[in-house]
């Protein structure tokens, strides 16, 4: 039910992920402004001359190496409008930089056959060489538009045959019209569901220092990961909770103390 006693009162979220879910449903329900800043988003981005040879030497690829969440994401939005089959892939293994990777990954049924120890250029390129099988190997790698030359670098030093297809692109977020506004009127509060939430919010930092006038938002984690790293990173941890439901409560308690603007 909304409640007169949070009108003009806003939260501002990152990541449209489930707990977030369940805590901006609950607020909107009782007239909180909800304000996405899509920090995390990227905008699909492929070269089709590039593309097209890619595709058409897909079986020749022994390796193909994701080095990041969104490299997965938007190289099967380019897959599945050129191919109906996943098998379409072919015998190529598969080597990406951290869990997150695998995760989306194994969501298309995809098993990995190498994670990096760390989540470097070196390492994930050490972890290759280790297997003994690059030498004239032709590979693939799937990444943001002008990225990944280190890796590049490391795989050609070491006989490899390697592309780059890139599939990704930054926003420009200063024209993001939720972003304009955070920076104009602020929020009571901002949601951090990840740690890659906080990287986002510090990354763009200065796209989104506040006006003079904006007000100053309390911190917000859902999780303990994302807490500690909020910590490690010099930023506050104004509210936290064990689960959803402490958490809305939390806030609520926060909007209530904030004066309105």
């Amino acid at each position: 039910m909304i409640s007169l006693a949070f009108s003009g009162k806003s939260c501002a979220f990152i990541q449209q992920t489930d707990s977030v879910g369940k805590v901006r449903l609950n607020l909107e329900n009782r007239g909180v402004n909800m304000l996405y800043l899509p920090l995390n988003d990227t905008k699909l981005y492929s070269e089709a001359d590039v593309l097209n040879e890619v595709f058409e030497e897909m079986a020749w690829y022994e390796w193909v190496v994701f080095t990041s969440e969104a490299s997965v994401l938007h190289f099967f939005d380019l897959f599945f409008k050129r191919f109906k089959d996943i098998r379409c892939l072919g015998p190529m293994r598969i080597a990406c930089y951290d869990e997150s990777v695998t995760r989306i990954l194994n969501e298309y049924h995809l098993e990995v056959d190498i994670i990096s120890p760390e989540p470097t250029s070196e390492s994930l390129g050490e972890a290759l060489v280790k297997t003994g099988s690059l030498d004239n190997t032709k590979l693939l790698v799937v990444s943001k538009k002008d990225s990944s030359s280190e890796l590049m670098k490391f795989l050609g030093n070491n006989m490899a045959i390697v592309d780059q297809l890139s599939v990704y692109g930054d926003f420009d977020f200063s024209k993001v019209p939720s972003i304009k506004e955070f920076v104009k009127r602020g929020a009571d509060v901002v949601l951090f569901s990840s740690v890659a939430d906080v990287e986002a919010f510090i990354k763009e930092a200065a796209v989104l220092k506040l006006s003079a006038n904006a007000k100053r938002p309390a911190f917000c984690s859902l999780t303990d990961e994302t807490s500690k790293f909020m910590r490690s990173k010099g930023l506050p941890v104004d509210i936290e909770g064990i689960d959803v439901d402490q958490v809305v409560e939390k806030v609520l308690a926060q909007l209530m103390d904030t004066p309105k603007r």
